[in-house]
């Protein structure tokens, strides 16, 4: 017809770029287009459908046989986005102004989309957008945010989790924060559903322009909280700890090739350290599976001071921790946080790397560590910090410092630091 010219030039491009990207080790499938079949649903036959259809999987077919085509995502079933077969993008909490909690309801198959936004580093802020702008209501914060309102979805989510914050610092920091969060929330409820969910993707992994918006990773390369937060709920075994039907249960996803085998510590106890409840026991979990870890009826604890308690789990592998997790009764801007004092020992390593080691005597939530005026590397971020469990993060630095400058320049924030109250 008309466009076949317009499809054989389609077919060469694609024939490029197939033999361009398919030794590539991270590929897994070809991807026809995105959401067109979602949004065309009920429409019948749509635009470009004859590319998605016939052209892309014969090329793939032809030079890239070894792995599979899908159509485009999401995609299965009567419905392309249907929870019932197929991928699903989720996009409820972000687009739909509903609490990120609302994952733990939605049971789609493979969850192939869904987010939530936060802005970058200041560092990166600071380099494009004047002193002047340095607030996330002025005029050249919210272009830098091609959200339609943008800002105002960052603040409802921003007060989903935590207090507002008075400074500017403050209020980036919690909404990275909120957004590490959000994503966990949801990665952390799919993965303990494996296999009835067989996936989950956030969306996205970096930006094309300095911007606020769903990445992990920023125009500048900084890493953002969520970037942390991936390392760790994606790990390869994960504990997942929830509240629900009157008892608090530890899952553990393994997803290894291989059994795993070790301990599950939990408690539940004060943010002082105290503890009411504690059980350590040994777990199995089968290669690429699941596994209860523990079970506490929450009737048989002491829930009466819900500010001050929490339920807490680690996974001990030969000795040594791989993971851990806490899940507070109320959202953090009703936890009654207190500021650590922290003792902080630094040691260099190497050539411009570092061990820092903190300890406190008190829980501390979303532990943020920066160097004063330079961009260095960090092993773990954002993290929390366990009473009297001291935490070690290597430190890679661009400057040829000593321990000595490390220690001064270093920086550690809270969310109990955020979330002080200020008079008026």
């Amino acid at each position: 017809d008309d466009l076949d010219w317009f499809c054989e030039s389609v077919r060469t491009e694609a024939e490029q770029n197939v033999r361009r990207l398919r030794n590539h080790p991270s590929l897994v499938l070809w991807c026809g287009n995105n959401e067109n079949q979602m949004f065309y649903h009920g429409d019948g036959r749509f635009p470009g459908s004859k590319l998605y259809d016939e052209v892309l999987p014969a090329v793939c077919a032809q030079l890239d046989p070894t792995r599979p085509y899908w159509p485009g995502s999401p995609y299965g079933g009567d419905d392309p986005n249907s929870p019932a077969e197929g991928d699903q993008h989720f996009w409820e909490p972000w687009f739909g102004w509903v609490h990120p909690d609302a994952q733990r309801r939605y049971d789609g198959r493979f969850i192939s989309e869904f987010g939530l936004q936060a802005p970058p580093p200041l560092e990166t802020i600071r380099k494009y957008i004047p002193s002047g702008g340095h607030n996330m209501l002025s005029r050249l914060m919210e272009h830098h945010n091609r959200c339609v309102n943008g800002t105002e979805r960052l603040y409802r989510h921003l007060a989903a989790f935590f207090r507002i914050p008075g400074s500017f610092a403050d209020t980036v920091y919690l909404m990275q924060l909120a957004q590490g969060e959000a994503v966990k929330t949801g990665v952390e409820h799919w993965r303990s559903r494996k296999f009835r969910t067989a996936g989950a993707l956030f969306w996205q992994l970096n930006d094309c322009w300095p911007v606020t918006s769903w990445s992990c990773i920023d125009y500048d390369h900084r890493p953002k909280a969520l970037y942390y937060y991936a390392r760790r709920f994606y790990a390869p075994v994960l504990p997942v700890i929830e509240h629900r039907d009157g008892r608090f249960t530890v899952t553990v996803v393994n997803d290894r090739s291989t059994d795993f085998e070790g301990e599950v510590i939990c408690g539940f106890g004060r943010l002082n350290g105290d503890q009411d409840w504690v059980r350590r026991s040994a777990i199995r979990v089968p290669a690429n599976g699941v596994a209860v870890g523990q079970e506490k009826k929450a009737d048989e604890l002491d829930l009466t001071r819900p500010e001050d308690s929490y339920f807490w789990c680690r996974v001990i592998e030969a000795g040594r921790e791989i993971a851990r997790d806490a899940h507070f009764l109320l959202p953090d801007k009703h936890v009654q946080f207190e500021v650590p004092a922290w003792q902080i020992a630094t040691e260099q390593t190497g050539d411009r790397t570092f061990v820092v080691q903190l300890a406190g005597e008190t829980f501390a939530r979303g532990v943020w560590l920066h160097l004063e005026g330079e961009d260095a590397e960090f092993s773990d971020n954002f993290f929390d910090a366990f009473p009297e469990l001291p935490v070690r993060v290597a430190i890679r630095t661009a400057t040829d410092f000593g321990a000595g400058d490390v220690q001064r320049r270093l920086r550690v924030r809270s969310v109990a630091d955020a979330q002080q109250t200020r008079g008026a």
